[in-house]
């Protein structure tokens, strides 16, 4: 019988994903998302 040779298994990379830091108050994005939304909706109104 042939030898057989375990397979060879690499450990999972753990590379720090360089993705946005989870942001210190949550609803944050929320909060700045319908800033910009009524700036816009104020300067549209504004300009007619």
């Amino acid at each position: 019988p042939t030898p057989t040779t375990p397979p060879v298994t690499t450990p999972p990379a753990t590379t720090p994903t360089p993705t946005a830091e989870k942001p210190l108050i949550p609803g944050f994005e929320a909060i700045l998302a319908i800033a910009g939304v009524l700036a816009v909706a104020y300067l549209l109104r504004r300009r007619s």
